[in-house]
């Protein structure tokens, strides 16, 4: 019995350093590039996001109110003028497949676009965007409680660099 509780201990443990791993893969990532000036970097906090969803703002439907409630945080790390390509492939390869389901991969002439999540059961608790091209390199990582029907409106609500990629996912709903 002793032994049994011991595997299922050290096997919880495993599992938690995996998990974390990744995490910190993908933020060692951001870390790694936040500092250099020739990246623009976004960090939006839950707060700014409620205080952002109580503005009365006409032209904000009431379904992008509420996602903006719901989201926990916002970074990106994007790069202009600037061959996007090989940060394109450092950031994809940071991705865990057993982790991040995969909703969306594009390529459009020299442009890629995918599209992560994870989540648990019907809820989306964080979103991965990664776009790079010839001229550009975008890692967009939103948590929260993600409704996926309304964040491609995300990109006409907010002015943030990289956000005008979400709008793919209304292409595909």
């Amino acid at each position: 019995m002793k032994t049994r509780l011991l595997i299922a201990a050290v096997l919880a443990v495993f599992v938690t350093t995996l998990v974390s791993a990744q995490s910190n893969a993908l933020d060692k990532f951001f870390t790694s590039y936040m500092d250099d000036p020739s990246f623009t970097v976004v960090t939006i906090s839950p707060k700014m996001f409620q205080m952002i969803s109580k503005l009365d703002m006409e032209d904000m439907e009431p379904e992008v109110k509420d996602l903006l409630n719901n989201i926990k945080g916002l970074r990106i790390l994007a790069r202009e003028d600037y061959d996007g390509r090989q940060l394109y492939n450092e950031a994809s390869s940071k991705i865990n497949a057993n982790e991040y389901d995969e909703l969306l991969r594009v390529r459009d002439k020299d442009e890629n676009v995918r599209i992560f999540v994870k989540a648990q059961g019907d809820v989306i608790n964080e979103l991965l965007l990664i776009v790079g091209g010839a001229s550009e390199f975008v890692m967009l990582d939103l948590t929260g409680s993600i409704d996926l029907k309304t964040v491609g409106k995300l990109g006409g609500a907010l002015d943030v660099p990289g956000i005008k990629h979400l709008e793919k996912m209304d292409e595909k709903h």
